[in-house]
């Protein structure tokens, strides 16, 4: 069954005879962006980018007066020794000597009764600086270089008449025009015409034997002609220059049809540069005739086909110059599945398509791109839909004159304007190869010329404007290019490149660091712009910035206050050369406690803090209330949760990347910065927590028991600790002598040729690597982990090797260890000696922290120290002490330490010291008894081995009955 019948009141060629009375354009508006004479840092120094012009004046249509051409960006080319001068009138000989010999000039000739003369520069002085000593003579009216003139370099004979592509306010079909309202096409073709892509055109067929078309017809070189074989396999037989698909057969042009208006728009689109006829936007694109619409119009299902063919063969931009007003869903699920961008025409029923749809045009697509048509004054065509949210950009469509199977002709309609842009597209692509349909688009959309005439009736308020959009990378402006991965390397030039803008996508409270270094001899910056900013040619919008001077190692940290699209802009302050941008995304390794920016809270209440010196910074967040959550955003290996534990609290419900699971935090004694949650072993990246209330209790809780706390988070990412065989958490027995080398891990190691000698490491962690240096005179070593012998090592080695791997042991359970390197005494039969060395261990650490007991063999007790039984105590042991001096040591591996104690009403002060200085005098005495209390915390220690000593002091407080002391475990912090 046929699909809907798509009216032609757009493929109608609507020509234009009459005149339009409407003002024209005496002046264009600023594209936003200044030209700005030097460089600045755009942080600290204020950067206006917006140019402000005159209001436009009206003048009439018969108006004679026309403007001059547009400036070209191209660098002017003039002679080196050769400069123009004119002098005032009645200058005397011997002045115009005097002149002459001044300025170091000879005179070539007189040209005629201009009074010009041509002169050249003697004694090898510049141009410039004669230049600017002569125009400071009083006798000269001017002087300046002797420019050079290049010829037009299009000849095909009717280019005179494509004021879309070059407008000098020629006479064209019945009125003149304004020059520079054009397509800037020139510019354009300085770069790229259009090689090596690929244009469908969906619409009438093509002739594709038209003089000024047939060099530039698409070839299936798949396909073997006229074998009436599939060859691709693509379902289409013989589809050489792509099909037709309202008679369905491969002949894309049809005499009898007539196929006018598909040939003209061909014609714009991509009509050769042969010294015949017209040329197109894209004189050596690739043109693919998909016909789907007949003197009456065409369906949408072969609409769709038409589409459908060109997403399978790769076609990557197509022209729609048709439409209606009926929504189908089926052609916008059909361009929606194309990956190419769409370039649709706008209509031509003068309505706006804001309110008044006109499909495909108006569909809300991010790969189409819509048209609408201008004057040669740059007016939006009378006849032109319009519409600031459904249109996007302008272009020439009234007296298009173009090919068509009798020859040509001249059009107009939105269907003309649209291949203008089509052309455009493919320049754009021809010149960025790489880019998506969503970068072609951009780069069209950014870099129009910007018209009041437009502004309001177009989302761009602009007439595209190629030439810039060939040149401009997606990445020049925002909204910039989405960044993807955490690294990317470009370059940067202060005078042609000099932003490089990426696109981020953060959630509230999600963290983003970036940092950014450049070559040597560069002084690049690094800003970070609100998602309402629309350019970072102005400091508008600026949230944060790093600018350096005489540097380009620059580093942002940023936490979104709330959700949105944020954009990075590297600027080259000073300097060419390349950079690396390093961009980690969510919070890092680290603990983070409850009042921290990059927890996202959310409740139909407000969370109370409440505090409490045993929670982790004095206070923890609790709710008791629907709909209250926590959201936290991380980049790691493993997360930890923790929370107060006791009697009011109820169930949570904690979602880590889309798994839930329900956590109890009930108690029956409080319990203070508890880990409650705990994930290892991560995908290395970006990941996402969720805590929420559920109103869920313990069976042993009161009804009124629901409340759901955070008291911290610590975000682990699996690391690695060299700790050198010379550290003091490393114990010898035996003999053992130092050697040094540049080779060794640290510069040293350790050697011993006397059996049962020994070395041993208490450590934590779950993986550990045990290094020493092989040779020819080395014997067998004994390891132990744990007390159990895991391996005999040989360090024979027909030569010296350093680094060596003795053992390796992985996924070691979660908490502290002990290695032990033992000589053996013996040697395989070709050593010369029983020598062992050790160079060094290292451990790897997956978990934020590790619950170690107070009884651990690695911790040291002197005086007299006791053990408390209880239920409530961790692991079920404390042990405590009241003799004053008396004091315990435990030797750790990690940054931080967190030392849990029970408290009472006769509990006394002790001092705390950390690799021996005193950072705390600790009071454990409270009104009642309570467990697992967090008496004293330490974080941000340097990686590797630290001592803790807890020494009781033999005092008290004034309410206490007396000054024991007691511990119960130490959390040991990787991080």
């Amino acid at each position: 069954m046929k699909g809907r019948k798509i009216g032609s009141l757009i493929l109608a060629a609507l020509l234009i005879t009459t005149s339009v009375p409407v003002a024209s354009a005496n002046s264009q508006a600023a594209s936003g962006k200044e030209t700005k004479t030097a460089n600045v840092k755009k942080g600290s120094h204020k950067v206006t980018g917006i140019v402000e012009v005159a209001k436009q004046q009206a003048k009439s249509q018969a108006a004679a007066v026309k403007k001059a051409v547009a400036p070209s960006s191209e660098k002017t080319e003039f002679s080196k020794d050769e400069i123009l001068v004119k002098y005032k009138t009645m200058v005397k000989a011997q002045d115009v000597g005097t002149v002459e010999k001044g300025a170091s000039i000879k005179k070539s000739k007189d040209l005629g009764s201009s009074g010009v003369k041509l002169y050249k520069v003697q004694n090898g002085n510049s141009v410039d600086k004669t230049l600017a000593k002569l125009k400071q003579d009083k006798n000269v009216v001017y002087a300046e270089p002797n420019y050079k003139i290049k010829v037009n370099a299009v000849n095909d004979p009717y280019y005179s008449k494509l004021w879309g592509l070059k407008n000098t306010g020629q006479f064209v079909y019945d009125s003149f025009g304004t020059a520079g309202m054009d397509i800037n096409v020139e510019e354009a073709w300085k770069k790229t015409t259009g090689a090596n892509v690929v244009v469908g055109v969906v619409d009438e067929g093509i002739d594709i034997n038209h003089t000024d078309l047939k060099n530039n017809i698409w070839v299936n070189t798949k396909e073997i002609p006229g074998d009436k074989i599939d060859n691709d396999h693509n379902g289409y037989v013989d589809d050489v220059n792509g099909w037709d698909f309202v008679h369905k057969d491969n002949t894309v042009y049809d005499v009898s049809d007539g196929d006018e208006h598909g040939t003209h728009v061909a014609g714009t689109i991509g009509a050769s540069a042969n010294n015949v006829g017209v040329i197109g936007v894209a004189p050596n694109v690739k043109l693919v005739s998909l016909k789907f619409l007949s003197p009456d119009g065409g369906y949408t299902s072969d609409a769709i086909e038409a589409i459908q063919y060109a997403q399978k063969m790769g076609i990557k931009i197509l022209n729609a110059s048709w439409g209606g007003d009926q929504y189908s869903q089926a052609l916008y699920d059909a361009i929606k599945n194309y990956d190419g961008l769409f370039v649709a025409a706008a209509g031509n029923e003068g309505i706006n398509t804001d309110s008044f749809g006109s499909y495909p045009s108006a569909f809300d697509l991010p790969n189409i791109l819509s048209v609408a048509s201008v004057d040669s004054d740059g007016y939006l065509s009378y006849f032109s839909n319009y519409g600031v949210k459904t249109v996007d950009v302008a272009a020439p469509g009234e007296n298009i004159y173009s090919t068509v199977p009798s020859g040509y002709k001249y059009m107009s309609g939105t269907s003309m304007a649209t291949p203008h842009v089509t052309g455009s597209a493919a320049l754009v692509l021809a010149s960025h190869p790489q880019y998506t349909a969503a970068e072609i688009k951009q780069s069209l959309m950014e870099n129009t010329k910007k018209l009041s005439s437009l502004s309001g009736e177009v989302a761009t308020g602009g007439l595209i404007d190629v030439g810039k959009s060939v040149t401009y990378n997606a990445d020049d402006d925002i909204p910039g290019v989405a960044l993807t991965g955490s690294k990317v390397t470009d370059s940067l030039n202060q005078t042609s490149d000099l932003d490089d803008v990426y696109a981020v996508t953060l959630s509230k409270g999600e963290k983003l660091t970036a940092n950014l270094s450049g070559a040597a001899g560069t002084d690049f910056d690094l800003y970070l712009y609100d998602s309402k900013a629309t350019t970072t040619q102005s400091s508008d919008g600026i949230l944060k910035y790093s600018e350096k001077t005489g540097t380009s190692n620059e580093s942002v940290t940023f936490i979104a206050p709330y959700a949105g699209t944020f954009y990075l802009d590297t600027y080259a302050y000073s300097g060419v050369g390349s950079y690396t941008l390093s961009v980690t995304l969510g919070a890092t390794a680290a603990s983070y406690d409850n009042k921290s920016e990059v927890l996202n809270y959310v409740s139909s209440a407000p969370w109370d803090v409440v505090s409490n010196s045993y929670a982790s910074s004095g206070s923890y967040s609790t709710i008791n209330a629907a709909k209250s959550s926590v959201a936290f955003v991380f980049n790691g290996t493993g997360i930890q949760y923790n929370a107060i534990k006791n009697a009011q609290q109820g169930i949570a419900r904690v979602t880590l990347d889309g798994a839930a699971q329900n956590v109890d935090l009930y108690s029956s004694t409080a319990k203070y910065n508890t880990p409650v949650f705990e994930k290892v072993g991560l995908q290395a990246g970006v990941h996402t927590l969720k805590i929420e209330w559920t109103g869920l209790k313990n069976a042993l809780a009161r009804k009124s028991s629901t409340a759901i706390n955070i008291d911290s988070i610590t975000v682990t990412n699996k690391q690695s600790i060299a700790v050198e065989e010379n550290n003091a958490a490393v114990t010898y027995s035996g003999s053992w002598t130092g050697a040094s080398s540049s080779s060794l891990s640290g510069g040293t190691a350790k050697y011993s040729a006397t059996k049962g000698s020994t070395a041993e490491l208490k450590f934590t962690g779950e993986e550990i690597k045990v290094l020493g240096y092989t040779g020819n005179n080395r014997g067998k070593a004994d390891i132990y982990v744990d007390g159990k012998l895991v391996k005999t090592a040989d360090l024979y080695s027909s030569t010296t090797k350093y680094k060596v791997t003795l053992y390796e042991a992985a996924n070691l359970t979660k908490g502290s260890h002990i290695v032990k390197v033992v000589n053996r005494g013996e040697k395989t039969a070709a050593s010369t000696g029983t020598g062992i060395t050790l160079d060094s261990f290292v451990i790897s650490q997956k978990y934020g922290s590790y619950r170690v007991e107070e009884n651990t063999s690695s911790a040291t007790y002197k005086g007299t120290w006791n053990t408390s039984s209880s239920a409530n105590h961790s692991a079920g042991t404390a042990k405590y002490s009241s003799a004053t001096g008396n004091d315990l040591e435990y030797t750790f591996t990690g940054r931080g330490i967190t030392l849990l104690s029970y408290t009472g009403p006769d509990k006394g002060m002790s001092d705390i010291y950390i690799d021996g200085k005193l950072m705390k005098t600790v009071n454990m005495y409270t009104s009642s008894t309570q467990y697992q209390v967090p008496i004293y915390s330490v974080s941000g220690l340097s990686l590797g081995s630290h001592k803790i000593k807890v020494v009781n002091k033999g005092a008290k407080s004034a309410g206490s009955t007396g000054t024991m002391i007691t511990v119960d475990a130490f959390d040991v912090s990787a991080y």
